[in-house]
């Protein structure tokens, strides 16, 4: 659905797949996760400090949504960038559903 390639690949510069670089790429997509999130699990102290700043040694990658949407512009990429990040939450509890995303702007464009 995303510029048909994997937004996250999870893998450092020399191919090694770990999960503080999906961390890194989703907090480069994403920004930081919410601090009330962190502290659901135990194990998020491993990549944040208490105030939820990234603490791992692998940077957070140059990048970010708008610059991996590469063939959209205007409008269209605006309002398609705002429909993903209303799938693309941290929290669960704060994605849109698929029943919500039908009434989305971005698909209701679609058919005009």
């Amino acid at each position: 659905m995303f510029e048909n390639e994997h937004l996250f690949s999870a893998r450092g510069q020399a191919g090694d797949q770990l999960s503080q670089y999906h961390l890194a790429e989703m907090v480069a997509i994403l920004g930081p996760p919410p601090l009330d999130y962190l502290q659901r699990s135990e194990t998020s102290w491993e990549y944040f400090d208490k105030n939820g700043a990234w603490k791992a040694t692998n940077p957070i990658p140059e990048r970010s949504l708008e610059s991996s949407e590469k063939h959209l512009s205007g409008n269209d990429k605006i309002l398609f960038l705002e429909c993903i990040r209303k799938m693309l939450q941290w929290v669960p509890e704060h994605r849109q559903s698929a029943r919500q995303l039908l009434n989305d702007p971005w698909f209701e464009s679609l058919d005009t």
